[in-house]
């Protein structure tokens, strides 16, 4: 059995924050390998990358979530409780109810609403203003979801959350003071959630029966309702996600802007701007990778690993791996007029199945309101570009542009 290379560091964590995005697949080109060792918070940690390596960590049964995430991390992200950090019979009882809030119609009755939004919103641009992208398409995205989510009888609590939630998002992949400042942003949150949830409950407030915040606030697990902190919990689980779509948006404008063509291909075509989503997808960075820990023995590639090894599975590398992808830094939409649906070669939102496995649960939403937003920016916006450092940080995690990408309306 070949022996594991181990990164020659005491402790890899500044590295990690460092290198950002780069971190594990930079250290498996060095190695020539997909899999190597390290410590991460002192912690021996191994790092996977490539499609093999996504197979292998979620078509385990060996794999929990629990306890993956740094606190830091876990805090911002998901948090305790919430369906993510769930292994079994609860986490399918948990991902099935958080699945029927996401059914097909009411992913198109909340891209109707994001839509209708954003038409209003675009008539009442001062036509010589410039305006920051992602922080326009966080408020448009945080508004119509609250609203959808049964949570709009008080407007000026949504806008008041709207940019606690977007903090919590910047600074999940952050270390000090963004991270620190995100995490009392959530305490104000969390409290708005549960005081919805317990006027629910007691009748004090109404809320739609087909709306998630109805959903949780009556959902009962093993004859018990969930808390109201877990509850609250689960909403800002379908909130941020939603309002965090923004940064894959904003992607797609940047891509549109350094890509003119594919502008022309989208308006031509409805499957180009299918193959145009899924590039920016796998193109750009968003968070790096995902954590898990092995709770039997795990064996890969003839390694056996002992219950307890935590692992991480390299996201951005594996969409970035040429055994994959052919010219993995060029942006080509064409590459996926070819592809087969895998489930573990695009792992932007994680891999596998939705029921089954962790993956993202909005990944499908995030297509769809991907395809609805960039028509939308194709055909129905002119706009000029503010010309600004562009170029993405890929230290930086969640990724995003070195200056905000900023338009002026025409």
């Amino acid at each position: 059995m070949k022996t594991i290379p181990a990164v020659n560091e005491l402790d890899s964590t500044l590295s990690l924050f460092r290198d950002g995005n780069n971190f594990i697949w930079k250290r498996c080109q060095q190695y020539g390998t997909d899999i190597f060792e390290c410590r991460l918070l002192f912690k021996k940690t191994v790092c996977l990358s490539g499609k093999e390596a996504a197979e292998a960590f979620y078509n385990r049964s060996s794999m929990t979530r629990q306890g993956a995430s740094p606190q830091s991390v876990l805090r911002l992200l998901q948090d305790k409780g919430s369906v993510a950090t769930l292994d079994g019979k609860q986490h399918a009882l948990r991902k099935a109810l958080f699945m029927s809030t996401l059914s097909t119609d009411a992913i198109a009755t909340l891209i109707g609403r994001i839509e209708y939004l954003w038409r209003r919103t675009i008539e009442c641009w001062p036509v010589q203003r410039d305006m920051a992208f992602l922080e326009h398409m966080q408020t448009v995205l945080g508004l119509a979801v609250c609203d959808w989510c049964g949570l709009s009888d008080d407007d000026r609590a949504v806008r008041d959350n709207i940019p606690r939630i977007a903090a919590m998002i910047n600074g999940a992949g952050a270390f000090g003071v963004r991270n620190w400042a995100a995490t009392m942003q959530r305490k104000k949150t969390e409290d708005w959630l549960q005081k919805a949830v317990r006027h629910v409950r007691e009748g004090n407030a109404t809320a739609r029966k087909d709306s998630p915040l109805w959903a949780y606030a009556h959902y009962e697990e093993e004859g018990e309702p969930l808390s109201e902190e877990v509850a609250a919990i689960e909403l800002l689980n379908l909130i941020r996600p939603t309002i965090a779509v923004g940064h894959f948006l904003q992607f797609a404008a940047l891509a549109l802007h350094f890509n003119p063509h594919c502008k022309t291909r989208i308006l031509e075509s409805e499957d180009y701007l299918e193959w145009f989503i899924q590039e920016v997808r796998r193109f750009y960075p968003f968070f790096p990778f995902v954590g898990g820990i092995a709770t039997q023995p795990f064996e890969w590639r003839d390694h056996v690993f002992p219950p307890g090894t935590c692992f991480l599975l390299d996201l951005y590398g594996t969409n970035h791996d040429s055994r994959i992808w052919a010219d993995p830094q060029r942006f080509e939409p064409e590459r996926f007029q070819s592809w087969q649906d895998d489930e573990y070669s695009l792992i932007p939102q994680g891999g596998g199945n939705y029921q089954q496995h962790h993956r993202c649960a909005g990944e499908q939403l995030t297509i769809k309101l991907m395809k609805t937003l960039v028509n939308l920016l194709v055909t129905e916006l002119n706009y000029k570009v503010i010309h600004l450092d562009y170029s993405v940080d890929l230290s930086r995690m969640p990724a995003r542009p070195k200056q905000p990408f900023t338009i002026r309306k025409i």
